[in-house]
């Protein structure tokens, strides 16, 4: 699943990109009932030069979600970006994916997920670990 929210706000962002970033997919967690805890860094994908594929850093976590089938696992990135306007404030741009499994977690459909999605937000190329925006 891939959603978009924005925000046009003068003091848009308080927090940081990766501070943003954890509060949201924690909001996205909990609003699945799922139990938030430590998260990875991933890269999201925003270009490919052919050779390469060139993202924005991005937090990550695996949760279980209940439903009449039983529990079902999860694995969700959330981003965060601060964009400039037009008028010279800030905007806030986010994205999350979120991929469910009616079995065990793939991590091979994670990966195939992460090289096939191109993540629309306004943000210069991150190399990974360095949170620029």
């Amino acid at each position: 699943m891939l959603s978009w929210r924005g925000a046009s706000d003068p003091e848009a962002p308080g927090a940081g990109a990766r501070e943003a970033s954890d509060a949201l997919l924690t909001e996205t967690v909990v609003a699945d009932r799922g139990d938030p805890g430590a998260t990875r860094e991933v890269l999201l994908p925003l270009t490919s030069d052919g050779v390469a594929v060139q993202g924005v850093n991005a937090v990550a976590q695996d949760w279980a979600v209940g439903t009449p089938r039983g529990e079902v696992p999860v694995r969700g990135a959330a981003r965060v970006v601060s964009v400039p306007t037009f008028d010279g404030g800030a905007s806030t741009q986010s994205v999350v994916l979120a991929l469910d499994c009616a079995g065990p977690l793939d991590e091979g459909a994670w990966q195939r997920l992460l090289a096939d999605v191109r993540v629309g937000l306004v943000a210069p190329v991150e190399e990974p670990g360095v949170w620029l925006s």
